[in-house]
């Protein structure tokens, strides 16, 4: 958050009585893992069990959904804009990057205690990014069980 402190504010709602939080839409993996890890750090120097935190995806392929997305007040880096829009499929482009950047959040979080768990939100109209977000549901549910080393 801007204001760096979403943690805390995790951890005052935790006493409050939350069982679990879900984020808005990720686009970036960077702030996940940063936020992931001071959630957990909190909770060990408390001596709490973290909550699940619902990591929200919503593929686009239009500019139109990705303006919407921004008026949302969902982050969305420069870079990762310009890698969905200028793909020869913007909407593909876009459920992969969303599978790399849950990956990479999977990876650098391993050891921060925290529970996850997945949501894909179709913010469109359009059928292909309807059926994307269906698809994108399969992949990172997949990705996401496959991350814990047991059968499902």
């Amino acid at each position: 958050t801007a204001k760096g402190n979403e943690d805390l504010n995790m951890i005052r709602k935790v006493d409050f009585g939350a069982q679990w939080f879900i984020t808005q839409g990720i686009f970036a993996a960077e702030p996940v893992i940063k936020l992931l890890h001071s959630f957990g750090d909190q909770c060990k120097a408390r001596g709490i069990v973290p909550k699940k935190v619902i990591l929200t995806f919503a593929p686009c392929g239009r500019s139109k959904t990705l303006t919407f997305v921004k008026w949302l007040g969902m982050h969305v880096p420069p870079e990762v804009e310009a890698r969905i829009m200028n793909a020869a499929n913007p909407v593909n482009e876009s459920t992969q990057l969303l599978c790399e950047v849950l990956q990479e959040i999977l990876i650098q979080t391993s050891g921060s205690g925290v529970p996850l768990g997945i949501n894909v939100e179709s913010l469109s109209i359009y059928k292909e990014e309807i059926d994307a977000a269906h698809e994108l549901f399969q992949k990172l549910q997949a990705i996401l069980l496959n991350s814990t080393g047991s059968p499902w």
